[in-house]
């Protein structure tokens, strides 16, 4: 008996359409859709206020008709995607976006056709650590004007749970969901087996490798089962993330996979860009070359720390005041305590009322790699100037510079080295 086999992409891809480039910094489907927990310190930067994406992937042979494993006919040759959307960061926990899709169809003749849209919503709800969960609902709306898009004209839900953990050297993420969209259903007649996708059970992992400060490795899969029928989509998806400007990110990667459990689809090609607002420029405070020393007496050696410190008074004047907050391991958010500290800390600049500067130095102790520890301690920085803000300082009167682990010290508690230091200055 012949039986429709669908290559991953087409059918499910318009459901899940911008999942992955709408959260993160790919196009696959499993990262983008279960890092949403929002974990803090994350390999990948997520504290954006707003996003836009952009992929596009090409498709080869994504519908065909088999017979006893053998591809009789080729439904759709070939198909080009575009991908959009764009979210919003409500609060530090709360995420909410919008995506949609068109593609190129070539079935002879080819045709442009809009997909199926979403509106989604990411709640990290707990964290603790380096694990976080989040809540994950969807409402995916019947935009499509195709009859490929199996939209069905009737509004479908999702509600799934996200979980995920970083580690010293790499990143893992879970997904599990319900999806009911009752008119999810493609037929090309009765010659052919319905696929019905009306109810699904969504289960995912992916897996993040940083590789240096601008790369990483994806390595992810998913799976759908549907709840009836024998048609359970699943994919693996291999690919990269450049991170090529403060504001921008590039992905790229192949994915293979199948919408029956013994067979598979030819292969798709993905690539797609990444655009968040960049924090506020940060100033990095360049050291100034110490002074030549006497011959007579020996070359002292001084740290960038030091430099800085020195260039610091001659820039910025005199210190008026400074404070230092710690931070839990692998971490990145203010306790209570702190948040005091930091309060302290800006009631002594407010009195000042003005013409002054404020400096933030944030360090890592060395457990982990330096890598992670940069961006944790560039993390800890960000925590504490927005805490800043929320009180009223400017942006513009702060300065920042992040040491990573490179100025941890050795001959103390390896937890006296996760802090953020604070100083005050007036000409």
């Amino acid at each position: 008996m012949k039986f429709l086999a669908f290559v991953l992409f087409f059918v499910p891809q318009i459901v899940l359409a911008l999942d992955t480039e709408y959260y993160r910094f790919t196009n696959s489907k499993t990262y983008a859709i279960t890092d949403d927990a929002l974990l803090e310190d994350s390999f990948v930067p997520n504290n954006y206020p707003w996003m836009l994406t952009a992929a596009y992937d090409y498709v080869k042979v994504p519908l065909s008709v088999q017979s006893d494993r053998v591809r009789s006919e080729e439904i759709v040759k070939s198909l080009h995607g575009l991908h959009l959307g764009g979210g919003y960061r409500v609060t530090k926990s709360l995420f909410v976006g919008a995506r949609t899709y068109f593609a190129e169809i070539n079935t002879g003749d080819r045709g442009i056709f809009m997909g199926d849209s979403a509106l989604e919503g990411k709640w990290r709800f707990y964290q603790e650590g380096r694990t976080a969960i989040a809540f994950a609902p969807q409402v995916f709306l019947p935009t499509g004007t195709s009859e490929f898009t199996r939209n069905g004209k009737k509004v479908g839900e999702y509600a799934g749970f996200n979980l995920e953990h970083k580690f010293d050297f790499w990143q893992v993420s879970l997904m599990l969901g319900y999806a009911n969209r009752p008119g999810s259903t493609f037929s090309l007649g009765s010659n052919y087996t319905t696929l019905d996708y009306k109810q699904s059970i969504y289960t995912a992992i992916g897996s993040i490798f940083p590789l240096s400060e601008k790369w990483a490795l994806n390595i992810e899969g998913y799976r759908h089962n549907q709840v009836k029928g024998n048609q359970h989509p699943n994919e693996m998806y291999v690919g990269a993330r450049h991170q090529t400007t403060p504001s921008l990110q590039i992905f790229g990667g192949v994915n293979f996979g199948g919408i029956i459990d013994d067979t598979s689809n030819d292969y798709r090609i993905s690539a797609g860009l990444k655009f968040t607002p960049a924090p506020d420029e940060v100033k990095t405070i360049q050291a100034a070359p110490a002074p030549a020393p006497a011959p007579a007496l020996p070359v002292k050696k001084v740290s960038k720390r030091e430099a800085g410190l020195m260039t610091e008074k001659k820039l910025y004047g005199e210190l008026i005041g400074s404070e230092t907050i710690y931070f839990g391991n692998g971490s990145s958010a203010i306790d209570k305590f702190s948040k005091d500290v930091v309060r302290k800390f800006y009631a002594t600049a407010a009195k000042l009322g003005g013409g002054f500067t404020i400096v933030l130095e944030g360090f890592a102790s060395k457990k982990g790699n330096p890598i992670s520890n940069m961006k944790l301690s560039q993390n800890r920085i960000s925590a504490t100037r927005i805490q800043l803000a929320t009180l009223g300082t400017n942006n513009k009167v702060i300065n920042e510079v992040a040491y990573g682990d490179s100025e941890a010290d050795l001959s103390v508690d390896e937890a006296l080295n996760r802090k953020v230091m604070l100083r005050l200055y007036r000409k």
